[in-house]
């Protein structure tokens, strides 16, 4: 009796060319339904950030967009730009950038202990998790870089937030319709390497294991697994950082040779291009304390340096 599965390519003699052929043909199929789900997942973004035309003013004045290409983002979205540049700790970079060239956080000496402390200055409210960030300094002044990361982690989700609902991000549902057509790459891989083991067992029931094949079935798996990975800018939050980055290029150079330093000015070039541009900065050296984390507390032993000029314990007799 004749199988079912007893034609080309599935009746093919046992060998290892086949799992070659079988992996070449997954990585096409998976890489065809990676362009179409991208197309798909790209229409669903598209559809998302679609929003009833902007007010605008009797003069014809386009209002202000959030994280919009063509409209330079104001104070409150500086964080959502340096999150997606760079995570919470560009977000923290771009809060000190913006409470020191604003005056609003300043060093200062302790008269007892002779640190120095970062002291809030009194000023005009500002948003959430600008707020945030300087109530973690009063309560931890010694490090104004530690007080930064704290509210901007704690912010990460409603930053994620931000950015998905301006497009920056990919949604779950987009997302979840670029997954949906990459299972059926799977699908149609699984199928073909199936119906190859059946076909194997029944015409060379006597054969080795299919380990190759068995192991090109594995590395499609695992294709696809790195495939579906959700990525963290869409391909519109990268279009955005792009302008963002032209639009401010002659801005970050002034900022990094001092000629422009306002607060908004150094925190839309921070948050674009990073602290690192601060570097460039006459003064830079006396807020380089700012971005550091503390130094770890190194424990000491019941033993110190020595005394008197006598290195180690117990060579000198303790000291007098």
């Amino acid at each position: 009796m004749r199988h079912p599965l007893d034609f080309p390519p599935f009746n093919s003699p046992v060998g290892g060319y086949w799992a070659v052929a079988y992996l070449v043909v997954c990585l096409v199929i998976l890489g065809l339904c990676h362009l179409l789900g991208r197309r798909r997942a790209l229409r669903l973004e598209l559809l998302e950030r679609s929003v009833e035309p902007s007010a605008t003013s009797r003069l014809g004045a386009r209002a202000h967009e959030r994280l919009t290409i063509g409209f330079i983002p104001r104070t409150d979205e500086l964080w959502t730009i340096a999150y997606l540049r760079g995570g919470t700790k560009e977000v923290a970079h771009t809060l000190l950038a913006v409470a020191i060239t604003s005056g609003h956080v300043i060093e200062h000496a302790d008269r007892v202990t002779g640190k120095l402390l970062h002291v809030v200055i009194p000023h005009p409210p500002g948003d959430a998790l600008y707020e945030a960030f300087l109530t973690a300094i009063r309560s931890a002044p010694e490090s104004a870089y530690s007080a930064a990361l704290l509210p901007a982690a704690l912010a990460e989700g409603r930053l994620r937030n931000d950015a998905e609902s301006a497009g920056l991000q990919p949604s779950a549902s987009s997302h979840r319709g670029y997954q949906s057509t990459m299972y059926i790459g799977l699908i149609a891989c699984a199928i073909l390497g199936a119906a190859r083991l059946i076909a194997r067992a029944w015409l060379a029931p006597h054969a080795p294991r299919p380990l190759y094949l068995l192991g090109a079935m594995a590395m499609a798996a695992l294709a696809l697994s790195w495939l579906t990975i959700r990525p963290k800018i869409s391909d519109y939050g990268r279009k955005y950082l792009a302008w963002l980055t032209d639009a401010t290029y002659s801005l970050r150079a002034d900022v990094a040779q001092g000629r422009r330093a306002g607060p908004d000015e150094v925190g839309l070039a921070v948050a674009t291009g990073g602290a690192a541009l601060l570097a460039g900065l006459p003064a830079f050296f006396v807020f380089a304390p700012y971005f550091l984390a503390p130094p770890p507390r190194n424990s000491t032993s019941g033993c110190s340096g020595g005394c008197g000029g006598c290195g180690g314990c117990g060579g000198c007799g303790g000291c007098s």
